[in-house]
């Protein structure tokens, strides 16, 4: 686990939106997605639920993004 992944999780909580996530944090958006899945297979469980509509943090993604803040 890095930082710089908790970084990402915290923002995407904010903004809902993985896109407006990796313009604010200056990193791509396969760069921010590759980073938030590696992150999930390492604590193997998921973190975000992820649709057209936006991008929302699971129960568990909630609480580690509460943590990191």
């Amino acid at each position: 686990m890095r930082i710089d992944q908790l970084r990402y999780l915290t923002e995407i909580a904010k903004s809902h939106s993985m896109q407006a996530t990796s313009a604010r944090m200056h990193i791509s958006p396969q760069a921010l997605s590759a980073a938030i899945k590696a992150l999930e297979k390492e604590l193997d469980c998921e973190l975000l639920q992820r649709s057209f509509q936006g991008t929302e943090l699971t129960a568990i993604g909630e609480e580690i993004s509460n943590i990191s803040e």
